[in-house]
């Protein structure tokens, strides 16, 4: 007897399986005619959000109910409409909603319980708003320094946060994503820029890297991102694992059993861009077991001009096809699992309300975990910090068209300066820094902060110049914390796991009551 599947799947042109299998982006954050051409001729099932399409709920709200009316129209289906929205740095969604910590953040609390609450509750806004799958959370596991992006330095933190995540996204309507599989940036590189090998040996990945993947996925865990990473001990042809038959089908399918959707990582990186090509890279992903790709032109590896990269990959995948390169069974098989997720989710309007819903105990609860990510030395009693402190910061990403991560969030320096009654001076080079030797020697104390550990240290040797005209100086990181070894000249200095404005204002919580 023919299943409800079956005869959706019966009555598909090969062009509208290939367009489910599309997590696609749009340039736009209001719907469009060039928009919704792009939608109904490619036959795209799905869409995946960046921050350019985020401005704020009304607009994204209208953006995500035409979405759905175009992918429905076309194609009797309604979308999966996804973001990233892991907390910290990634936070797509930031104009009204809520800026929610860093899994580094809540993981220091010390209670998993913490992050089913930001689960549930980023769950019931981007919910409200129209998207229904979040690639989050993520589960890799540490094998260098701590990383804000990760539940903790152990394989049973990250398990216990990260399957407590998931369960609240889940419990709010919106599918969870664990990624990336098996693991990344182990090695401290990062195939957004360029191909990634990782030695761990195979022992160590079954037996440790992939616990927290496992776990999640006996819990019922949605879908899975493949990392673009090539692990030898798994695949010994130097192969992404997003494109390889030997992790996808033998180790999470088979070896693992896994049943959910597998999503690769952005095909437009370059780990995938400078070797093969995305269209090639599409076709090699979908012939090794990946459901839903991801050929969005956004986040770090947009096309700055706008091109249409998108086109080219959808026609490399029907091409495949129909040489006999990708077999339509393998297609069919994933078309399959994307129905029967679209058939149990329903079809998931924004709610009517989504504008004027009352998120404000959210963002009580991004201040008060933001409070667990600060920590303070003090120990030549700089603070609280005195009136009219100069407060140094690099220029907010906002002013050159930045439209991902955490620069896009206000400048710490005119922040705190207006919160903290000070002054600021705000950077775009470190060969600006000298300029400020005198303003800095008249200033009762000067802040100076500053977020990478890369951006620390370029920044280093100018600061330590100017804590020489005022040795009243304090050094405040903001996103990765060991950075401030390169500040060992500094009298104090106090760190968190985040640019966001939560991070920041727990930050001047801090400079102002030490003691909190």
């Amino acid at each position: 007897m023919p299943t409800a599947i079956d005869n959706l799947l019966s009555r598909m042109t090969l062009e509208e399986k290939i367009g489910q299998m599309i997590l696609a982006s749009i340039e736009v954050s209001r719907m469009d005619a060039g928009t919704r051409e792009f939608l109904r001729k490619n036959h795209i099932g799905n869409v995946i959000l960046f921050g350019k399409n985020c401005a704020g709920r009304a607009a994204l709200a209208q953006l995500n109910a035409e979405i759905q009316h175009t992918v429905m129209a076309e194609n009797g289906l309604p979308a999966l409409i996804a973001i990233d929205q892991e907390g910290g740095c990634v936070t797509r969604l930031r104009s009204e909603a809520t800026v929610f910590p860093s899994a580094m953040v809540i993981a220091r609390t010390g209670d998993p319980a913490n992050a089913y609450k930001v689960g549930r509750m980023m769950g019931g806004e981007l919910r409200a708003l129209g998207i229904n799958l979040d690639c989050a959370p993520v589960l890799d596991t540490l094998s260098g320094p701590a990383e804000r992006r990760y539940y903790g330095k152990t394989v049973q933190s990250i398990a216990d946060y990260g399957c407590a995540m998931a369960r609240g996204l889940r419990d709010a309507g919106v599918l969870a994503c664990g990624k990336h599989f098996p693991g990344h940036e182990q090695t401290g590189a990062d195939t957004h820029f360029g191909f990634v090998v990782d030695n761990t040996p195979r022992d160590t990945l079954m037996n440790s890297c992939l616990t927290p993947f496992c776990r999640a996925m006996s819990e019922d865990l949605a879908s899975v991102m493949v990392s673009h990473v090539c692990f030898p001990a798994l695949d010994d042809t130097d192969t992404p694992c997003s494109m390889s038959a030997p992790v996808i089908q033998g180790v999470l399918r088979r070896q693992l059993g896994y049943q959910g959707l597998v999503i690769s990582d952005g095909l437009q990186m370059h780990a995938i861009l400078d070797q093969y090509g995305a269209p090639q890279g599409c076709v090699q992903a979908a012939l090794a077991g990946c459901d839903l790709l991801i050929i969005g032109n956004g986040g770090d590896n947009a096309d700055p001009t706008g091109k249409d990269v998108q086109t080219p990959c959808i026609r490399a995948l029907c091409d495949a096809v129909a040489d006999g390169t990708l077999p339509m069974a393998r297609v069919d098989e994933s078309v399959r699992r994307i129905l029967a997720c679209k058939l149990a989710l329903g079809w998931t309007m924004p709610a009517r309300d989504a504008a004027s819903q009352d998120w404000s105990n959210h963002a009580a609860l991004a201040d008060a975990l933001a409070e667990t990510g600060v920590t303070v030395q003090d120990s030549h009693g700089l603070l609280p910090l005195p009136a009219g402190t100069l407060f140094i910061a690099r220029a907010s990403g906002t002013g050159t068209g930045v439209t991902e991560g955490d620069r896009i969030t206000e400048s710490f320096a005119p922040l705190a300066a207006r919160r903290l009654g000070g002054q600021c001076a705000v950077y775009h080079t470190v060969e600006e820094l000298p300029e400020l030797a005198d303003v800095c020697a008249a200033a009762p104390a000067v802040v100076f902060a500053f977020g990478t550990r890369e951006e620390a240290a370029a920044a280093a040797q100018a600061a330590e110049a100017l804590a020489a005209h005022n040795p009243r100086f304090c050094a405040v990181c903001l996103a990765e914390p060991d950075a401030l070894q390169h500040y060992p000249f500094a009298a104090s200095t106090v760190s968190a796991w985040d640019r966001t404005e939560p991070a920041m204002r727990a930050v001047c919580r801090a400079l102002a009551n030490p003691q909190i």
